[in-house]
């Protein structure tokens, strides 16, 4: 399948040169959640893609928008609230995303008064 708009290879090359603390020609882009703003990923890559599109088609849009924006690093974590929801600090975050989707508000101190330092 070919994306519409030029297909560029991903710049691991250069996130690479980063992390070893070498001096890439370019410097490496790193997003964090760009890359599920349908509305942005949608205009970026031209893919019909929402909140409610199958995940197909939503890791083929994203996949297309990395390649895009040129992404030199793509960071996550491999274990997630799933596994630590009940030792982990829900400090709040903004609302950042279309349909107030980022909105989080502070609740819970798991470690306060367990001996845990917070």
């Amino acid at each position: 399948m070919k994306w519409p708009g030029e297909v560029k290879t991903m710049s691991f090359k250069d996130g690479m040169a980063a992390i070893c603390l070498e001096m890439p020609d370019k410097v490496p882009r790193t997003e964090y959640s760009a890359d599920f703003h349908w509305e942005l990923v949608s205009k970026v890559t031209g893919i019909e893609v929402d909140s409610k599109s199958p995940s197909e088609i939503q890791n083929r849009a994203a996949s297309a928008f990395r390649r895009e924006w040129d992404y030199g690093f793509v960071w996550n974590t491999l274990i997630g609230a799933d596994a630590l929801d009940s030792c982990r600090t829900r400090m709040g975050h903004a609302e950042y995303a279309a349909g107030r989707n980022g909105l989080q508000h502070p609740c819970g101190m798991p470690l306060r008064g367990s001996g845990g330092s917070v």
